[in-house]
């Protein structure tokens, strides 16, 4: 795979359509809670394509925070790190270059979304784009991870992997065991035992 990053950007179309589904669970749901649940599976970072068969990363943030400390939608960023060469994750003392890119989420209630192009989905063999919620205040700049994040090679604290999840289990060599479970060609029985 060729470690050079490509330019991050919004989809916007992508994104007026995730905006759209946001409004209708919560029109859909009279309890709040219920609405919430729904919307917390379209958390983090996930692997999507398009119809010309491009990967882009719909992601999502729950930010009340700061919509309660009145910090502007026009300040808040998906920031993106791209590896611009391979990196090792077993070696020790690595260094990498990265660039770094800033783009805009779209607000809607508490929550931010993007369906953005241009992240590099991490594999076994690549690492992904790394990315975290960034937004300026008058403090200065803040960085929020992602706290529902697959991938956090470099500790919770630090920005996620954008990870291709999907590929990681169609790819897994243990995938025919798995398939097995519960049926006729299971090598070792999982049926109930009678209370025992």
């Amino acid at each position: 795979m060729d470690p050079t990053p490509t330019e991050c950007r919004l989809l916007d179309e992508r994104t007026a359509d995730l905006l759209a589904w946001h409004d209708e669970v919560v029109s859909s749901h009279d309890d709040e809670f219920e609405a919430a649940k729904e919307l917390t599976t379209r958390l983090g970072a996930h692997a999507t394509e398009t119809d010309e068969g491009e990967t882009t990363a719909r992601i999502g943030f729950w930010t009340p925070d700061l919509v309660d400390a009145g910090v502007p939608e026009s300040n808040v960023y998906l920031e993106v790190l791209t590896s611009s060469t391979p990196i090792d994750l077993a070696s020790e003392g690595t260094t990498a270059e990265f660039e770094r890119e800033r783009v805009p989420l779209r607000r809607k209630g508490e929550f931010h979304w993007g369906v953005v192009a241009g992240m590099r989905p991490g594999t076994r063999e690549v690492v992904g784009s790394l990315y975290q919620l960034v937004y300026e205040d008058e403090d200065g700049w803040h960085a929020v991870p992602d706290p529902v994040a697959y991938s956090v090679p470099f500790g919770a604290f630090a920005p996620a992997e954008f990870y291709d999840v999907d590929r990681l289990d169609a790819d897994r060599p243990d995938r025919a065991y798995f398939e097995a479970l519960g049926t006729d060609e299971e090598r070792v029985e999982t049926t109930e035992d009678d209370g025992l």
